[in-house]
């Protein structure tokens, strides 16, 4: 046995756990967040239960357009939510459970970008979870105007830029996190 072999043996032992320690520490803090995921996903099926309730199932919310809405589309919207009397539940989730929502998500994103261990790639995906919790803010705040002053056209327009720059960004930090996993 070389005097150097027990050294290497003990700095790869060191160095796999380590790594093996980094990893479960990635998802001890991805935990808080993502428990804050899932009460917001249970209270989105809430008000979707309670919006069901009065809204026909072809109108979707200006949340879910994965492809934006213009002023027509809007009045839609706008005209069911008034129509049944339920934009005041929209409104108050709005500005609670879905002004939460993004924080969660963005700090479970961060969570699970601390382990990818490309440098540039974590930053890029905290920057976009950043981006797309901003920009669901944003979209928000666009929705609760034009539920309380109408379908002003370019606060629409703003309102579906948001809506797309949150739902296009998705699909960009899950690739993130697929190729920092490998």
């Amino acid at each position: 046995m070389a005097a150097g072999e027990p050294e290497d043996r003990n700095e790869d032992t060191a160095e796999t756990l380590a790594s093996s320690s980094a990893k479960g520490t990635v998802w001890s803090r991805a935990l808080v967040p993502l428990s804050g995921c899932l009460v917001c996903l249970a209270g989105f099926w809430w008000r979707m239960r309670e919006l069901g309730r009065a809204t026909p199932p072809e109108v979707q919310l200006f949340d879910t357009q994965l492809f934006g809405y213009g002023p027509a589309k809007a009045e839609a919207i706008l005209a069911t939510l008034r129509g049944e009397d339920v934009a005041p539940l929209y409104v108050l989730t709005q500005l609670t459970l879905d002004m939460a929502f993004p924080v969660a998500y963005c700090s479970l994103l961060r969570a699970l970008a601390r382990g990818v261990e490309l440098t540039r790639l974590r930053r890029a995906l905290l920057g976009a979870a950043v981006a797309m919790a901003g920009s669901d803010i944003a979209e928000n705040l666009c929705t609760v105007s034009l539920v309380r002053y109408g379908a002003q056209p370019h606060v629409v327009w703003l309102a579906s830029f948001f809506t797309l720059a949150k739902w296009w960004t998705l699909p960009l930090i899950l690739a993130g996190l697929a190729i920092g996993a490998l």
